[in-house]
């Protein structure tokens, strides 16, 4: 969209002010299309994934991104369930609201304030962290140190922050009442949607922004939109020309390549940072995708930086 009109948008706007210096964090899940329909509800990348640091850390592994995504979708489902608002916790112990938002009968996206550690829970959770780090291999002190910018909060204080998702949703809500395709339909909410991606292919892809450099798999990804994963699949290579892998792959020899031109370092470790375990299997995708070696593109790059200043 526009990116003059997101900027603008009452909800955006909203969300950056809220998130500025109060320690928590807001993300809305999608679940219907209907932010991606809507320029006005439409948001970047960070409102729609949990990136609060404490989250970025307990994801370092694949087994942690794993049970990081199927705690999301235990989320979801209860969200769907239960249609009200809840205090909830994730497999660590962080604790966050996660609110239903429904137009007439249908749940068109949900909404998480999180970044919270009760107070009352923070000796388990520390022990907690401690067990679950042996099963998911991220490191126990970087996970440790991160649990201290979580905001320790009561549960009385947390449930105060249940007006924070009011706020939201009625923003939402209003959103959608004020236009014209809405008006007057008592149950459909089917989105309009005008982009150039269907909307749950560019919510994949924004996963992919964020985990390209772990074994993010389309089947976690489809759980968390409720789709069959084979229907996911050849969803992505209608939309997108090719498939998940060949795509996932891609973004991480664009991003190699980011690293090779503004770093110097090795080459088996720029591979491990965009997720390939094997050196010699990111060497041959590599010259696949851009028809020479890792080297060869550092020295290519590094003469034409050279001739452009002289």
């Amino acid at each position: 969209m526009d990116q003059q009109k997101q900027d603008s948008s009452l909800l955006y706007q909203t969300l950056k002010w809220l998130h500025r210096e109060r320690g928590f964090h807001i993300c809305i899940h999608d679940t219907s299309g209907i932010l991606h329909s809507q320029p006005e509800l439409h948001l970047p990348l960070e409102y729609t994934i949990h990136k609060s640091y404490f989250c970025d850390c307990a994801k370092t592994t694949n087994t942690g991104l794993r049970a990081c995504l199927r705690c999301k979708h235990r989320s979801i489902s209860k969200a769907l369930k239960e249609k009200e608002a809840y205090i909830g916790q994730c497999y660590l112990g962080a604790a966050e609201i996660v609110k239903p938002v429904f137009y007439h009968d249908r749940m068109i996206c949900i909404i998480y304030v999180g970044n919270f550690q009760l107070e009352s829970f923070r000796p388990q959770m520390g022990k907690k962290i401690e067990k679950i780090c042996g099963i998911t291999g991220v490191k126990q002190e970087l996970l440790l140190e991160a649990q201290s910018s979580l905001k320790p909060v009561s549960l009385e204080q947390l449930e105060e922050y249940e007006e924070v998702t009011k706020i939201v949703s009625h923003i939402i809500l209003s959103t959608l009442r004020e236009n014209p395709h809405f008006k007057g339909k008592a149950s459909s909410t089917s989105p309009i949607y005008t982009g150039a991606t269907h909307w749950v292919i560019e919510s994949v892809q924004n996963y992919v922004a964020s985990y390209y450099n772990r074994d993010l798999k389309l089947s976690q990804l489809a759980a968390l939109h409720f789709l069959n994963p084979q229907y996911l699949c050849r969803l992505f290579k209608a939309e997108t020309g090719t498939n998940f892998s060949d795509y996932v792959n891609k973004y991480r020899i664009r991003s190699a390549q980011k690293i090779l031109t503004g770093t110097k370092d090795e080459i088996l470790e720029i591979s491990l940072q965009v997720g390939f375990n094997n050196v010699t299997y990111f060497n041959r995708l590599f010259k696949k995708y851009t028809g020479v070696t890792p080297g060869e593109y550092r020295l290519n790059a590094g003469k034409e930086r050279e001739n452009g200043l002289n």
